[in-house]
């Protein structure tokens, strides 16, 4: 009888193991989802709120469209963004994306704050990010310096498009 309890128990954890190993449940934590708590998807004509997204998936890939849209500063840099500027204002906004980051302190119940805001423009890959001022509390800075306009690769830009699609 003891053999029988053995080996059961013995199969019992394979089977156990082997099912954890399987799951693709994972879940992310704050650190790897930089701290990021929730999108909002808005349509920039009406200002009308179309989604809200807490999913973790999304937000991890929101993560990391933000980290390969590497914002180039070349010699040139001025009349590039004069340039991108002039582009994004000919076409016109559609959607903007407001990000809200829990902050980094890890105790005590914190609530999102508003992080960055994506203004993408119609038929264009340009976009412009402007962080929120509340972020940086040394000193006051204008909206200005807090603004980057920066071309969106293909991914990127097929990323957002999806966040606008569903829901």
């Amino acid at each position: 009888m003891k053999k029988i309890v053995c080996v059961l128990c013995i199969f019992t954890g394979i089977l156990l193991t082997g099912c954890s190993i399987f799951t693709t449940d994972k879940g992310y934590t704050r650190e790897e989802l930089d701290n990021l708590a929730r999108l909002e998807v808005y349509d920039a004509g009406s200002d009308e709120l179309l989604r809200t997204i807490e999913d973790e998936e999304i937000l991890y890939q929101y993560n990391q469209a933000a980290k390969d849209s590497v914002y180039v500063f070349a010699e040139d840099w001025e009349q590039k963004e004069k340039d991108l500027k002039e582009a994004a204002e000919n076409a016109g906004a559609s959607y903007y994306i407001v990000a809200y980051k829990y902050p980094a302190a890890k105790f005590g119940n914190k609530e999102p704050k508003k992080y960055t805001t994506i203004m993408l423009y119609q038929d264009t890959n340009v976009a412009k990010m402007v962080l929120d001022a509340g972020n940086v509390k040394s000193i006051a800075l204008p909206e200005e310096l807090l603004t980057f306009y920066y071309e969106m690769s293909e991914e990127e830009s097929a990323f957002y498009e999806s966040l606008f699609e569903e829901g």
